[in-house]
């Protein structure tokens, strides 16, 4: 086990600043390491994880040397760092993070500000990325845009915009439209820009922007409403669509309705970059990949019998695609069956999430996930009794997993027929490793 969270530590309390200053100054001491990759650049509120890992797996097939960053993890640290297909080893970074700590304590004696967290662990790819020599970086932003750490990248070979919702106010702006302003700092001039956003207000101003950067523009939303549907359930999905004039026969074991559109945005970035020749990519290749790509507690569905289901959604928008899957994909009657185990952090529209998972099931164990933010699980059934759930149909359990053993044990009773462990990634991450364990030993 890595001690890096211990490392980090001294550099917690400086929260999460938005602005670049410190982050240029501190990647100018570790030599730019940033400098000169051929970086894939993901904003967005919801679907930019899904969107990295679709674009990393078809690089890898396609034979190049592809780093990843993406942030927060689910189960390990090391998640956030990966290269070639592994993630980052625990030596690896440890080197790492001693390199760019000490940079780091440089900066502060001659008397800069101190890096924050984010980065510190945003420096900590670019150095690892360019000790590996990586071909391609696939890049996601961490809060916003403009002011993210990673918004040191001043010549991506490729920018994109996925869905824009919602989602951190107090930090972005409390209006769509400032929202979309924030993330669409990361476009810049001439650089091909691709976008998921299906906000009317949002796609304005990002479309505007990308006018006045001279950025060509394609809006993969678009195309995914042309995308023909041949099969989709809780299996994976399969569709027609036909991008920048190729046709593309699409099929993802990544599932929800909304992955339709995740992977016609990073089907839209690949298809540019191949047809304007940015890198050396093949349609079979391309294709093999998308297929292969997996984002762990992202409607990752671990068992079709029972039915059980991971996903994080944690804002309005990924809670009501949830939604919208699962009662398109299941029986009204199997839905009945479910049991639904939430915790959701206290700064999100609790009420507005809570309220699209009541149609998921019939039963609600209500905990508390491992962190600070976290909804009391009183609050949590409060709530859902002043949206009509009737109080003997939730349970409050304190320990996720407790709450996880029990749902599972009443599944083994034949009380209930599904699981869905859904409002918050800190809560996947905590049970992830349970729920995959206690369903495989599961005697039905």
């Amino acid at each position: 086990m890595n001690n890096i969270s211990e490392k980090l530590k001294e550099f917690e309390r400086f929260g999460s600043i938005l602005g670049l200053e410190r982050m240029k100054k501190l990647l100018d001491i570790l030599g730019n390491p940033q400098n000169d990759m051929k970086v894939v650049h993901v904003a967005g509120t919801n679907g930019k994880g899904s969107i990295c890992h679709y674009i990393y797996s078809a690089l890898l097939e396609n034979g190049y040397k592809a780093g990843m960053f993406i942030s927060p993890y689910i189960e390990s640290f090391n998640e956030r760092i990966q290269f070639d297909g592994k993630y980052i080893t625990d030596d690896d970074l440890d080197y790492i993070s001693d390199e760019v700590i000490e940079a780091a304590r440089k900066m502060v004696a001659e008397g800069f500000d101190s890096p924050t967290e984010f980065e510190i662990i945003t420096a900590m790819a670019f150095a690892y990325f360019k000790q590996k020599e990586a071909d391609v970086i696939i890049l996601e932003v961490g809060l916003g845009g403009s002011g993210d750490s990673t918004n040191v990248i001043d010549k991506p070979i490729m920018t994109i915009i996925g869905s824009i919702s919602m989602d951190h106010m107090d930090r972005l702006g409390d209006t769509i439209q400032k929202i979309a302003m924030e993330k669409a700092g990361i476009i810049k001039p001439f650089c091909p820009l691709i976008t998921a956003i299906s906000n009317k207000d949002a796609f304005e101003v990002v479309a505007k922007i990308a006018e006045f950067k001279k950025a060509p523009f394609v809006d993969a939303n678009a195309t995914a409403e042309r995308a023909q549907v041949i099969d989709s359930s809780i299996e994976g999905i399969r569709y027609n669509v036909k991008i920048l004039g190729e046709e593309y026969d699409v099929e993802t074991t990544m599932t929800g309705d909304f992955q339709i559109l995740n992977s016609a945005t990073a089907l839209a970035a690949l298809e540019f970059m191949r047809g304007r020749s940015i890198l050396r990519l093949n349609k079979k290749d391309i294709l093999k990949g998308i297929k292969n790509a997996f984002n762990p507690g992202r409607f990752e569905v671990v068992s079709l019998d029972p039915i059980v289901i991971l996903d994080g959604a944690h804002n309005e928008d990924s809670s009501a695609a949830l939604r919208d899957s699962l009662v398109s994909d299941l029986k009204p009657e199997d839905i009945e069956q479910n049991i639904v185990v939430t915790a959701i952090m206290h700064d999100k529209e609790v009420e507005k999430i809570l309220n699209n998972f009541i149609p998921l099931g019939g039963r609600y164990f209500v905990t508390e996930a491992d962190n600070p933010r976290t909804s009391s699980a009183d609050a949590l059934k409060d709530i859902l009794i002043s949206l009509g759930v009737e109080e003997g149909c939730i349970e409050v359990i304190k320990s996720p997993s407790e709450a996880v053993s029990h749902a599972i044990r009443e599944i083994e009773l034949g009380h209930n027929r599904g699981l869905l462990v859904a409002g918050s990634l800190y809560l996947i991450g905590e049970v992830r490793n349970q729920v995959v364990e206690e369903v495989k030993n599961l005697e039905l």
